[in-house]
Parts: C-alpha cells; structure tokens; sequence
C-alpha cells in the first residue's frame, strides 16, 4: 500500500545509459534509501532492505538484518511489443540528447560573427585575470 509522499515505485539506474553511480533495482523511497535494493554490482546476489521509506507504508520483509543474500532471482516484465517499440523511442531520444549536449556549437556560445576574443565573457574574465595578478 502506498504512502504517498513519494511515487518512487519501482526505479532501475542504468549505469551505462545514465552515467550513474549504481547498478540495480530499487523498490521506494529515494536514491540510496530504498525501501527494497537489489545491488547489480554483484550480479544480483546481494540486497538490502529498510522497515519504512517515503512511498509504501511500514511493514517488515522478514528477519530483522537489513542486508541479505539472493539465492535466486526472477525477474517477469509485462507489456505488449508496442510498449517495447516505446521503450526504445525514449532511449533513442535520451541518446540524441546526451550526444547532443556533448557538442559545443561556438555560434550558439559567442553568437553569430563574435570570435572568443570578441566575447563578453572573455573580456570579462581576462580583466578579473589581470586584477587577481596586480
């Protein structure tokens, strides 16, 4: 049941898509306080879990050791291969921006027809340069 102060159902960092820190599968609350975590770091075998988060009510998963070993994992996925057909739109699309955002176009930075020597913003930090130096 769902508390509702968060909507962190369920999240999966893709460490290679996102360039995120972690690897797994994390069921409530937040980033790093995750009602239930399964680690991908070690193929899945190990976990963690916490009595309360910010999105489901409070209630135990058994022993009372927050971390745990996974003997056996499976891992069902619904939805038609239109929502796979989507899945991949949204990727593609993150993809384009990321390559993107990697590309520095100096028109769009300086503006049409300025050099760096013309720009503002140089101008302005050779002067802060040259106050720091007296």
């Amino acid at each position: 049941s769902s508390l509702g102060m968060s909507e962190n159902y369920i999240r999966f960092p893709d460490k290679e898509r996102r360039n995120e820190s972690v690897l797994g599968i994390g069921f409530g609350g937040q980033q790093g306080h995750e009602r239930l975590w399964i680690d991908g770091g070690d193929d899945f075998t190990k976990g963690r879990k916490m009595e309360m988060c910010s999105t489901y009510l409070r209630g135990s998963f058994g022993p009372t050791e927050d971390e745990f070993h996974i003997k056996r994992l499976q891992i069902w996925g619904f939805g038609s291969s239109e929502a796979l057909v989507l899945q991949q739109e949204v990727r593609d699309r993150e993809d384009k921006f990321i390559e993107r955002s990697k590309k520095v176009d100096p028109s769009a930075f300086f503006g049409e027809g300025q050099s760096i020597n013309e720009n503002p913003d140089k101008m302005m930090m050779d002067w802060m340069s040259t106050k720091r130096k007296q």
